[in-house]
């Protein structure tokens, strides 16, 4: 038996797979993306701890290691729990594909 009308069949396919490739595209950037973010607020709260060992300003350590539009809109404040010890957490905005603005939360301990 042969098969006559094989015309279009990997359109068909392409058709069908593409909603599924574009979906894979869009949550592999949101890891990326959280994973980044998630790193830099990780360093600039372990930035923050440091000068509070040294007494120094903590939340302008921490600012200053965050890139620049994100040391405007981060929030950035500090828990002091002791004399010496401090808790410095780092907010940072991460920009979704809805346009919604989530938040991820990262805490450095002394």
């Amino acid at each position: 038996m042969r098969y006559r009308h094989r015309d279009g069949q990997a359109t068909v396919e392409m058709v069908a797979i593409l909603p599924v490739l574009i979906l894979v595209a869009f949550a592999a950037w949101h890891v990326v993306t959280w994973a980044g973010a998630w790193t830099r607020a990780a360093g600039a709260a372990a930035a923050g701890v440091r000068a509070e060992r040294v007494h120094r300003p903590g939340v302008a350590a921490a600012r200053a290691a965050l890139s620049g539009l994100e040391s405007r809109s981060a929030e950035v404040h500090i828990e002091r729990t002791g004399t010496t010890e401090a808790t410095v957490v780092v907010d940072i905005p991460v920009p979704t594909i809805s346009g919604q603005r989530l938040t991820l939360s990262a805490k450095s301990l002394p």
